[in-house]
């Protein structure tokens, strides 16, 4: 770092060497340097996507969650169907108590419906959001389904803890 910050003014915006900066300060916890140099930063293509999500996680580790979600959405406009950074924002979006979360995961499962995890948490995050009927609505389809039957039947089990009928809920449990 100390020998590219004396030539880091000297570089344009679109220099692959910004790029390199905003991480090393990343990693090296200048989180608010970091963040103007992801500002900053022109020229992004697609090959930059992975870059920027991977980023923005550490940045939600820093709990800079504002330049996090800038760089989901600089991604998101590189790769506009990339379902993983869908859920990342929907997730991040959630956490914030943003309910736009709800949007950008049930449009990750839309661009791919086999991120069962994503599904998962979505119904968790229905559950926490008191909207019950929607996780439900996850657990019988998975129940239906020989494939994701061990999920729909832990699923149902949280569902039955949180109504409180533990008796419904052990016996899903047990069927997992």
């Amino acid at each position: 770092y100390d020998y590219l910050k004396p030539i880091e003014d000297r570089l344009p915006a679109d220099h692959s060497m910004q790029k390199i900066l905003a991480m090393v300060k990343l990693k090296l916890g200048y989180i608010a340097k970091a963040a103007e140099n992801f500002e900053l930063l022109q020229g992004l293509t697609e090959s930059d996507v992975s870059l920027l999500q991977s980023s923005s996680i550490e940045l939600i580790k820093a709990n800079d969650f504002t330049t996090a979600q800038k760089l989901l959405d600089k991604a998101q406009q590189l790769d506009p169907t990339n379902a993983r950074l869908s859920a990342q924002k929907g997730a991040l979006l959630l956490s914030q108590k943003d309910l736009s979360g709800f949007e950008a995961l049930e449009h990750a499962l839309s661009l791919d419906p086999s991120l069962e995890d994503v599904e998962f948490s979505l119904a968790m995050q229905y559950l926490r959001f008191d909207q019950d009927i929607k996780a439900q609505e996850i657990a019988t389809k998975w129940l239906a389904s020989s494939k994701q039957e061990i999920s729909g039947n832990l699923l149902q089990g949280i569902i039955y803890v949180k109504q409180n009928n533990n008796q419904k809920a052990q016996q899903n449990f047990e069927q997992v």
